[in-house]
């Protein structure tokens, strides 16, 4: 079965715009490591 992530990139209180995108690219490196096949980002 593949998997996919949706990320929504949040900005939490308190944290830029670069942070949170840093936070996606995080997510999307974690993901590519587990294996899953797909991210996708909404904003």
């Amino acid at each position: 079965m593949k998997l996919s992530i949706l990320d929504q990139s949040p900005i939490s209180t308190n944290q830029t715009a670069k942070e949170a995108l840093q936070e996606s690219m995080n997510l999307a490196r974690i993901g590519e490591t587990l294996g899953y096949s797909r991210y996708w980002i909404h904003r």
